[in-house]
């Protein structure tokens, strides 16, 4: 009987283990998504996309897929517009570059300013009992913490930079020129109605 060498052994697992690394990526990334393909991928930290040398987890992309799956099951625009699946990667995508620009100018989100939205979020949706709550999010696949850093994180992150924005003058010149101009005029004594219709 003829012996392997280690070095025929270690030239078909380097041609059998990229083989297998290629089809499995390829399978996983084509095609619909299936329940295999969400286990997978909720197990393993696969990339979706990349944003400023920062990885989108498809795990994220997939989360959001399936509550609007659930929220647009019987409606047939959203299925007949072709999808949501680029909307959905578009705005995992642009949460990603708000939050980078607004942490790259000190602006952040507290967990305070999280709760105090999420109350008002479930008050809105008419749920001013907190213990039904969690059941209609459970409805969706989600949690209040997935509701809070998946939707009301990125919502507050784009209203923090807006404010921040428009509080400096030089990134906002004609507004601020603008709201000098009143200010100087009804200190000045001129009548805020007329303002107002001007």
């Amino acid at each position: 009987m003829r012996k392997i060498s280690k070095k025929y052994l270690f030239q078909i697992g380097a041609t059998i283990i990229p083989a297998l690394v290629i089809s499995l990526t390829v399978w996983l990334y084509a095609g619909s998504i299936t329940p295999t393909k969400t286990a997978i991928f909720n197990s393993i930290p696969f990339p979706m996309a990349m944003v400023g040398g920062e990885f989108v987890p498809v795990s994220d992309y997939l989360l959001k897929y399936t509550v609007a799956k659930k929220f647009f099951a019987n409606d047939q625009v959203s299925q007949e517009d072709g999808g949501i699946e680029g909307d959905l990667y578009d705005s995992l995508v642009r949460d990603v570059k708000i939050r980078r620009v607004a942490q790259k100018f000190g602006v952040n989100v507290s967990n305070k300013e999280i709760d105090s939205e999420f109350e008002l979020s479930r008050n809105a949706w008419g749920f001013r009992d907190k213990n039904n709550f969690p059941d209609f999010l459970n409805g969706y696949g989600i949690s209040e913490d997935i509701l809070k850093n998946s939707v009301i994180r990125p919502q507050l992150f784009l209203k923090n930079l807006k404010i921040w924005h428009s509080a400096k003058p030089e990134l906002n010149k004609e507004a601020h020129a603008q709201a000098e101009d009143l200010y100087n005029r009804i200190e000045n004594g001129e009548d805020m109605a007329s303002l107002a219709k001007a």
